[in-house]
């Protein structure tokens, strides 16, 4: 098909200096068929390989061209271009391309691109503070311009995620513009990881410590998942510091008072019983889990960050503890009572917080936008056309 595309095109009558030459690129391997089209990590590896052709090119893997090369039309020839690492995958891919009979064969090099996750050129500096009970936590000042803070969430760690291919990204597009104030959690990260308490009163009060220890009077406020609801707290607390409120795949209510079925309950409290026994093994499988319920279009390189991130955040008692508290968490009162501007966005088919979440916390909120965003991934990926829209979304309501 891929061959007979290409000769139909050259053979088109196309008026002068108007012909359409079209990057072609094959793959095998299994996709995720949902709403008339494909997805998932085969398709975006497709993707990558295609992105390297120029027009009028043909590319296979080296997966399609082990299996087509004694079965391709015999006038067809298939020639190496070598090894190359694909942005965004952790293993290289071995190149091919087609030599068709009367068309274009001696195409330039390939049109390798950078890799998206460059770290950003921008140096963050990590302070230490003490919360009224003591506790030591962790933060980070990076960028420059006026003060944009994020609030912890499941799950941060301020060296590692400014490395990762997971948050990287995030960290890049809140510091374009802003001086970003960030923390980790008590419990997790570089903050003291054997907290007396740890309570959703704790989040909120450790948000408040972070935000005087950084000298801040006012600022835009970001929350992510289970910090939307720290966010969401803190602002019906504070609404003379908080002057605008982002919340991005967060909820109202945690997973136990949400739930509408015993079984998501039953389900959860599983994930529970695998901490236990999984989350501090080598073996990345019992942590692959949470991976696949946050991103489940994540190539194989973010999804290996992913468990890594897991594993180097906290230790597995916290984990546990930390997922029993967002179980009861409940901010219905709290969101109704937030007068600062609001931006709700949510992904539409998120495998970890339900989309009806979102649009609940954008209807309590009194004259709080929703928007909402087309993606499987409970953490926006920089390759996906969702993230270009909450950028769009996220600067628009800044300015």
């Amino acid at each position: 098909a891929s061959v007979e595309i290409q000769e139909r095109l050259c053979q088109e009558a196309w008026p002068a200096n108007l012909g359409i030459r079209v990057r072609v690129a094959v793959h095998s391997g299994a996709g995720d068929f949902r709403d008339g089209d494909y997805y998932g990590p085969e398709v975006n590896r497709c993707a990558r390989i295609r992105a390297l052709a120029h027009g009028g090119q043909t590319l296979l893997s080296s997966v399609t061209e082990s299996q087509v090369k004694d079965r391709i039309r015999p006038d067809v020839g298939v020639k190496s271009l070598g090894v190359i690492q694909l942005r965004g995958l952790k293993e290289p891919e071995h190149i091919f391309q087609l030599a068709i009979p009367g068309l274009r064969s001696d195409f330039p090099p390939l049109k390798v691109e950078e890799s998206p996750y460059e770290p950003p050129p921008i140096d963050q500096r990590i302070q230490f503070t003490d919360a009224p009970d003591g506790t030591s936590l962790a933060f980070a000042v990076a960028g420059e311009g006026p003060p944009l803070v994020k609030a912890a969430n499941w799950l941060n760690h301020l060296e590692f995620d400014w490395h990762s291919p997971i948050w990287r990204h995030w960290m890049h597009a809140f510091t374009q513009k802003h001086r970003l104030i960030r923390y980790d959690e008590r419990g997790s990260g570089l903050s003291d990881w054997r907290p007396e308490a740890l309570t959703f009163e704790t989040w909120v009060d450790d948000l408040e410590t972070v935000v005087d220890a950084a000298g801040l009077e006012r600022f835009p406020l970001v929350g992510i998942s289970q910090g939307g609801a720290v966010s969401v707290e803190y602002a019906r607390r504070h609404p003379e510091k908080v002057s605008k409120l982002i919340l991005y795949g967060a909820y109202v209510q945690g997973w136990r008072l949400r739930a509408e079925h015993v079984d998501e309950i039953v389900e959860r409290e599983a994930l529970i019983t695998l901490t236990k026994t999984g989350w501090g093994k080598e073996n990345p499988a019992y942590r692959q889990v949470f991976t696949s319920r946050f991103m489940p279009e994540a190539s194989v390189e973010q999804m290996n960050w992913f468990n890594e991130l897991q594993r180097n955040s906290t230790s597995p008692e916290n984990a546990i503890r930390l997922q029993e508290i967002t179980s009861s968490i409940d901010v219905t009162e709290a969101a109704s009572a937030v007068t600062v501007p609001t931006l709700v966005l949510h992904a539409r088919m998120d495998g970890s917080i339900p989309f009806e979440q979102g649009r609940r916390l954008a209807a309590l909120i009194p004259g709080a936008r929703f928007v909402p965003l087309e993606s499987r991934n409970h953490i926006l990926l920089e390759t996906e056309p969702a993230w270009a829209h909450f950028l769009e979304e996220f600067y628009a309501f800044l300015n």
